[in-house]
């Protein structure tokens, strides 16, 4: 017989091979060429269990989401607020949690109420693409600001007073980090 993987994660695969009927045969934790995808998902149970931890995260990960925009707003609004380059750093570090947040969210939530537990193709590939744009623009971000913190830190150790970045200085920065971590 002719049988592929499915590729899934490990807790998962053990979870295939618990709940098939016959894990003596040959083809326990493996799905055969006739049965489907979808017939795989609608045969599965989904306990009880992870439904409330699939909902109690995305919860989290929405009130996340949603505190996290209510202070890009509120820096936003402010005039003062705007006018500081490392303001205007937060505010762009800020972003790529809050949309990873608001992705893990919706994601989870589907998958809870729609798919018995599975995140869909295109939920699963927008969170693997928004992980790594956000650990990118947090990381090269945080290097710019890091730089700048240490340089403020040097002049005034030598007690020189030294300005924060431009905001030109800082857009720019922002934008080459954006754009490098979006390729």
């Amino acid at each position: 017989m002719d049988y592929k993987y499915v590729q899934i994660s490990l807790s998962f695969f053990v979870l295939i091979g618990a709940t098939n009927a016959d894990t003596s045969s040959d083809d326990a934790g493996y799905i055969s060429n006739s049965d489907t995808w979808s017939d795989f998902v609608h045969d599965f149970p989904y306990p009880t269990c992870w439904k409330i931890v699939d909902i109690t995260v995305s919860t989290f990960e929405a009130f996340s989401c949603i505190c996290a925009l209510f202070v890009i707003s509120s820096m936003l609004l402010s005039d003062e607020t705007r006018k500081s380059g490392f303001n205007v750093y937060m505010i762009f570090l800020i972003l790529p949690d809050a949309l990873i947040n608001g992705t893990f969210a919706i994601d989870l939530f589907i998958a809870a109420f729609f798919n018995k537990g599975f995140t869909t193709y295109i939920g699963c590939l927008a969170r693997v693409e928004i992980a790594i744009f956000n650990s990118l623009v947090n990381m090269y971000l945080n290097a710019f600001v890091a730089y700048e913190v240490y340089s403020l830190a040097a002049g005034s150790s030598r007690g020189i007073r030294k300005n924060p970045p431009s905001l030109q200085k800082v857009y720019t920065q922002i934008l080459f980090v954006y754009v490098l971590s979006a390729l």
